[in-house]
């Protein structure tokens, strides 16, 4: 192998509170991204790169090296947040990649936390997690907010009717069952109330284009709604309040 043909390294010069350590070792540029994130995620101040002809990773590295190379990342729309503990959230996502997905923010709810301010709903991230073995509940470790929506908080109805589309969405997926689709009919839908005011025919485009996309209405029922109901066994609670108030 010629010097152009050789990779470059990533030297990391890797500081915490108990002293520092310099760990050498062969990481593909693209793996970039993963060594700053083991940083954050080991409270690590500072990572810095240079290219080395060759060098092995410090037996530091391995157990680190162990989660970052379990670590999924994925597009995300948080759905819903739920208190675990005094310190902790179970927060659930429809992602891109894996459809609908629970995951639990340790340390979530304490006022230094890393999460703090990037976990509300409607959020759109870029999450990293670690998924578990033995439940569905997975592990979230980096949270990188793309869109926090702020345009669409103007008012209660937007707000109202935004939450009805989660509401729906959340009804007709499965845990970690991929839908694209779906995920796209969603960021559509939050994206539109971001800019507009909230009208019954734009929640009633939302439920037909849902039943389309899961192929459920039957030409025999009267409103892709009562195809939901009729699938699923219920509509959301929030659905007759919509009707009755929005124009």
């Amino acid at each position: 192998m010629n010097a152009e043909q050789k990779p470059a390294i990533m030297k990391a010069t890797i500081q915490n509170e108990t002293g520092v350590f310099f760990i050498n070792g062969f990481a593909p540029c693209k793996e970039k991204r993963k060594i700053a994130l083991f940083a954050r995620l080991f409270s690590l101040k500072h990572v810095e790169r240079n290219d080395l002809n060759s060098g092995s990773l410090h037996h530091f590295l391995n157990p680190a090296s162990q989660i970052l190379n379990s670590l999924e990342t994925t597009i995300a729309i948080l759905l819903r947040k739920t208190k675990l503990s005094d310190t902790s959230l179970i927060i659930t996502w429809f992602t891109e990649d894996h459809g609908k997905l629970k995951t639990v923010a340790k340390g979530a709810r304490r006022p230094k936390s890393s999460f703090a301010g990037k976990l509300d709903l409607f959020f759109e991230a870029e999450i990293s997690f670690v998924r578990s073995k033995k439940s569905d509940l997975h592990t979230l470790r980096e949270v990188m907010l793309q869109n926090p929506r702020e345009g669409l908080r103007k008012g209660y109805r937007q707000v109202q009717l935004a939450s009805y589309f989660v509401e729906l969405v959340e009804l007709v997926t499965e845990s970690d069952h991929a839908a694209p689709e779906l995920y796209d009919l969603l960021k559509r839908g939050l994206d539109y109330l971001e800019t507009h005011p909230p009208t019954k025919r734009a929640m009633l485009h939302f439920e037909s284009e849902l039943t389309r996309l899961l192929g459920i209405h039957d030409k025999k029922e009267t409103s892709p709604a009562q195809a939901i109901g009729r699938i699923h066994g219920r509509l959301p609670s929030t659905r007759q309040e919509l009707i009755a108030k929005l124009t």
